[in-house]
C-alpha cells in the first residue's frame, strides 16, 4: 500500500509535491490517501496474466518457440502471423500476444546466447579432461553412464512390475540387461531407489503445476460468472425511459377519456 501511494506521490508535479510535505495542501494530501488508480490498473494487470496463463497461451507459446515452430527471428515471422499459427492464441486480445512474444523472443534470446557460451565452455573443459569411464578403484562409473539412461527409461515399468508383485525384485531387473550387470547388486539396487526418488520429485512438480493451471482456470471462470451476474443487474436496473412528449400525450388522453366519462354520464342523467 505505501509504496502505491509513494507511486502517486511522484507522479504529482514538483510544486504539489512541496506543498504536500510542507502540509499548505490538505485537499491534496486528502487526495493522495484516498485515491489508489495503480491499484486498479494493477489488479487488471494480473487478470490478463492469469488468464494468458490459464487459458493455455503460454504453454503453446513457449512450445512452439522451442520446436522452432515459430522462428525467435522477427524477421523470418512477424506477430501477425504467429497469432494465426495456434486457435488458442486467438483467446487473448492481439496486442496482449503481441507484447508477449517479443518479451519471450527477447528472453530466448538471452538464454540460447548464454546457453551456447556455456556449451563452448563445457566442450573446451572436456577435451582438456574428459569424463572418466571408470573410479579410482577401476570401477565404472555410474554417472553418465548407458546403464543410467537405460534406467531411467526402465524405472516406471520395474515400479508397476514391483506393485503388482511384492517378490521382483532388483537383482530380476539387472538381469535383463547387461548393461546393469557391469555393476554390482549393492550399487545398482541404491542407484534404482535415487532413480525413484528422482522420478516421484519429477511427478510432484508437473503435478502442483497442473493444480495451479486448474486454479487460475477456476479464477478466471469465477471472475468471468460475477462480472456477467453485474452485467445483467445492471440491465435489471435501467428500465427504458418514456420520452417526455409521450408522457404529455397519454396525460391528455386520460383526461379525454374522463372528459367524454363525465359528459356520457350527464347525457344520461
Amino acid at each position: 500500500m505505501f509504496t502505491e501511494k509513494l507511486g502517486i506521490f511522484l507522479q504529482l508535479p514538483r510544486q504539489n509535491q512541496r506543498s504536500i510535505i510542507s502540509g499548505s495542501s490538505i485537499p491534496l494530501l486528502l487526495l493522495l490517501i484516498s485515491a489508489s488508480p495503480t491499484k486498479t490498473f494493477t489488479m487488471a494487470r494480473r487478470e490478463k496474466y492469469e488468464f494468458w496463463c490459464a487459458c493455455g497461451a503460454r504453454d503453446e507459446l513457449d512450445k512452439l518457440l522451442r520446436d522452432e515452430t515459430i522462428p525467435i527471428n522477427r524477421v523470418l515471422m512477424g506477430p501477425k502471423i504467429a497469432y494465426k499459427v495456434s486457435p488458442v492464441f486467438q483467446k487473448v486480445e492481439y496486442v496482449y500476444f503481441r507484447n508477449k512474444l517479443n518479451d519471450m523472443r527477447n528472453k530466448y534470446k538471452e538464454r540460447r546466447a548464454w546457453a551456447e557460451e556455456d556449451d563452448f565452455d563445457l566442450q573446451g573443459d572436456l577435451l582438456l579432461k574428459p569424463r572418466p569411464t571408470y573410479d579410482v578403484n577401476g570401477k565404472p562409473t555410474w554417472n553418465g553412464s548407458e546403464a543410467q539412461k537405460l534406467l531411467r527409461q526402465d524405472l516406471p515399468k520395474y515400479l508397476k512390475k514391483k506393485k503388482k508383485n511384492p517378490q521382483y525384485m532388483p537383482r530380476d531387473l539387472q538381469k535383463t540387461r547387461p548393461e546393469y550387470q557391469k555393476f554390482t547388486l549393492k550399487k545398482f539396487r541404491k542407484h534404482i531407489y535415487q532413480e525413484t526418488r528422482r522420478w516421484k520429485f519429477h511427478n510432484y512438480l508437473e503435478a502442483k503445476a497442473d493444480a495451479k493451471k486448474k486454479k487460475m482456470k477456476k479464477k478466471c471462470k469465477k471472475r468471468k460468472k460475477g462480472n456477467n451476474e453485474e452485467e445483467e443487474e445492471e440491465e435489471e436496473d435501467e428500465q427504458p425511459c418514456r420520452p417526455y412528449l409521450d408522457l404529455i400525450s397519454d396525460d391528455s388522453d386520460e383526461e379525454e377519456s374522463d372528459d367524454s366519462d363525465e359528459s356520457d354520464d350527464e347525457n344520461d342523467d
